[in-house]
């Protein structure tokens, strides 16, 4: 045994040169209570061996100035415990520091600072935490050298922030083995520094006893910079949370975080943070294998990058009430995502929002099934593009449900239209909503697959809205776009709505409100023949309203189910100069005497151009009202039947100027067999006119008892 006593040791050779103690390759300990410096002036190495004896150095190497190389049993297994390198403002060792091999039984590195120009290396055996680190905020630092921890795992065991760093400059750090704290104290953080130096964690992180905070690279921090940073192995394991506080890795210049293994898990706020430009590359967050990623109430946020999943790397997110929010998400072929906010295991963290950026891709090629939920809402941010999946020589259509409502945030696309013969499913459970009515622009495309879509604008509007602007699918919109009487302002779009294509096999309208601050275009397929009904609405006495702008339906025909008397208004509270036009190029019909008004409001320039009014079946309409605006006109296309009535003032009114469309001969009849219904022209001074003013275009009314009224002049333009 060798053992230097209080004072401290000074390296000064003749000449420079490398220093040795050694106790031989036996037993011998080898101990040191005092500081050991080089001499200004001189380069001075150090080596250190104690064979199978343990070497315990308690004062500070290099403390007032530098040694040159530090080694310390780099080729036996003696113990090694040692206090500090240099200070925090003075470098311990100007050269390379190696402590330990492979075969070191312990280490133990007790001091707050480790402060070296070179790099650093120390190594003990594989097989548990047999580096452990427990000096009060622990400091690793290099200027701009490698640090690494070799093979062994690390223990924290210094109620504190462990820092690691090499600097802003090219120094890499590895953690070979497993990193972990030592007690329920919840006190042991990490900090990692590396400037444009990779960071590679090797084994897990927290699979036995968590750590206080884990920071790598982390935005904010001094001296980060666009080193890639790679997890090889776990965060927890199982029930044990990795990270109980805040986990924050990488910066806006990362280049890279690569996750490889699927466990997650932590309990605090929780940040993951690249570059969303690396050469072209805007998904620098790389998900290796199929993970789940645990915050048990805390947070989760992917800001910058996107996260890119590799070839069936499926992604399961839950936060149990944190927020959850996510720049966006690539896949690599067909790859799943679930992302839940809600406190499953009723911790009591209710924040429960999920804020999602673009998932998928254009070319239909990278996701296939996405579920999100969030009892607060979530909100879309860019398009979700999904894939059918092909795999294994079957053919899946794509699935994107929304359990909770959604709100639109900006222009966002929901596509699964991805041109194959199996078009995917898209679930609304409860509500769309805008973020602010300006800009939040939504287009759902579901391709051949059948869409039901829930109550829209109900808190805040959409800005505009397109639903199906190709593909043969049917719609079905079954709650309310809006809300409110006919005359309330409560839009559920502030702009421009398009509803299906000319493939749409058939629209439902089932709700009661369809209310546009814009204007309002439906198409339909026209069907094979007379006989089938393209549109339906089942509401009770649905209205559709707009803030003085155009509704065209144009495509199939039109059933009003029972119950169901249809209101157009175009002048929502009669608040702009001209109502908008009224359109319907398809016939409509009724099924048990239904009401039928279109009001472009008298006033203005709102012109109505309807089709056929009540020729299927036994059942026709029950009262028909049409009104133009005073400069407007309404130009008849087919005729009108109006059915049997129960009173006197059913019928068919018109104000305002009538146009009979080119060539056209019109019937309306109104001698249903029981009350007939009365034929009125109102509200011009010139009653009815044909295109032409001859004999092209011809009238007739059927009005049995019913009275006729020509309140101006036939045929006077």
């Amino acid at each position: 045994a060798i053992s230097f006593l209080n004072g401290d040791i000074l390296l000064n050779n003749s000449a420079d040169g490398t220093t040795t103690i050694s106790t031989g390759t036996g037993g011998g300990n080898l101990t040191i209570d005092g500081n050991i410096v080089g001499t200004a002036g001189k380069s001075e190495s150090l080596t250190i061996l104690s064979g199978t004896g343990n070497t315990l150095i308690s004062g500070s190497i290099g403390l007032t100035q530098a040694v040159n190389d530090l080694t310390i049993n780099a080729s036996q297994d003696g113990d090694v415990t040692i206090a500090s390198i240099g200070t925090d403002s003075v470098v311990g060792v100007s050269g390379t520091t190696l402590i330990g091999n492979t075969a070191t039984d312990a280490m133990s590195l007790t001091g707050a600072e480790y402060n070296t120009t070179g790099s650093q290396k120390y190594s003990a055996k594989t097989g548990g935490q047999n580096i452990a680190i427990s000096g009060a905020v622990a400091q690793f630092a290099t200027s701009g050298a490698s640090i690494e921890f070799d093979t062994s795992g690390v223990s924290l065991n210094n109620d504190g922030t462990t820092v690691v760093t090499t600097g802003s400059g090219g120094g890499t750090v590895t953690f070979d083995g497993a990193i972990e704290g030592t007690d329920n104290a919840n006190a042991d953080g990490l900090q990692v520094i590396s400037g444009t130096g990779a960071i590679t964690f090797t084994g897990s992180i927290g699979a036995t006893n968590e750590l206080d905070e884990l920071s790598v690279n982390a935005q904010g921090v001094t001296g980060v910079g666009t080193g890639a940073i790679t997890f090889s192995s776990a965060i927890g394991a199982g029930g044990q949370v990795g990270v109980v506080g805040t986990t924050a890795i990488g910066n806006a210049n990362t280049a890279q975080i690569t996750f490889s293994n699927g466990t997650l898990k932590f309990t605090g706020a929780t940040t993951f943070r690249a570059t969303d430009n690396n050469s072209g590359d805007d998904a620098n967050i790389e998900i290796a294998s199929a993970t789940t990623i645990d915050t048990d109430g805390g947070s989760f946020t992917v800001t910058g990058s996107k996260l890119d999943l590799a070839d069936g790397a499926n992604l399961t997110v839950n936060s149990d009430g944190g927020a959850i929010v996510i720049s966006g998400i690539e896949g690599n072929d067909d790859e799943t995502v679930t992302i839940n906010a809600n406190d499953t295991d009723a911790s009591g963290s209710e924040v429960e929002t999920v804020s999602i950026g673009a998932i998928g891709d254009a070319g239909h090629s990278m996701i296939h099934d996405v579920i999100i939920s969030g009892d607060a809402g979530i909100t879309l941010t860019g398009n979700i593009e999904l894939a059918e999946d092909t795999d294994a020589g079957g053919s899946e259509a794509a699935v994107l449900t929304f359990n909770d409502k959604i709100i639109i945030d900006g222009s966002v696309s929901l596509d699964v239209n991805d041109g194959s013969a199996n078009d995917g499913v898209i679930t609304f459970n409860t509500a769309i909503d805008g973020t602010s009515g300006t800009g939040d622009n939504l287009t759902i495309e579901s391709g051949s697959a059948a869409l039901g879509l829930v109550a829209i604008g109900q808190t805040n509007a959409l800005d505009q809205l397109t639903i199906n602007p190709a593909g043969a699918g049917a719609i079905t919109i079954d709650t309310n776009i809006g809300k409110g009487t006919e005359d309330a302002t409560t839009v559920g779009v502030t702009g421009a709505t398009a509803i299906g294509n000319s493939n749409t096999t058939s629209l439902g309208l089932g709700a009661a409100v369809y209310k546009f601050g814009g204007s309002l275009t439906v198409i339909t397929d026209g069907g094979t023949d007379t006989s089938d009904v393209e549109i339906t609405f089942d509401g009770s006495s649905p209205i559709i309203s707009t803030s003085g702008d155009n509704v065209s339906i144009t495509g199939g025909d039109i059933l009003l189910g029972n119950g169901a008397n249809l209101t157009i208004n175009t002048n929502i509270n009669n608040v702009e100069t001209d109502g908008g036009d009224i359109t319907i190029g398809t016939g409509i019909n009724a099924h048990s005497e239904e009401n039928l008004t279109l009001d472009a409001h008298s006033t203005g320039a709102g012109s109505i151009s309807i089709a056929a009014i009540g020729k299927r079946g036994t059942s026709r309409m029950n009262t028909v009202t049409v009104t133009s605006g005073s400069t407007g006109s309404i130009t008849l296309n087919g005729d009108i039947s109006q059915g049997v009535g129960g009173g006197g003032s059913e019928g068919v009114v018109f104000t305002g100027p009538v146009i009979l469309a080119e060539g056209k001969s019109i019937t309306i009849t109104t001698d249903g067999g029981g009350t007939d219904g009365v034929v009125t022209f109102t509200g011009s001074t010139s009653t009815i006119s044909g295109v032409h003013g001859n004999a092209l275009e011809n009238l007739t009314i059927n009005s049995g008892t019913g009275n006729v009224t020509l309140a101006g002049i036939v045929g006077g333009t």
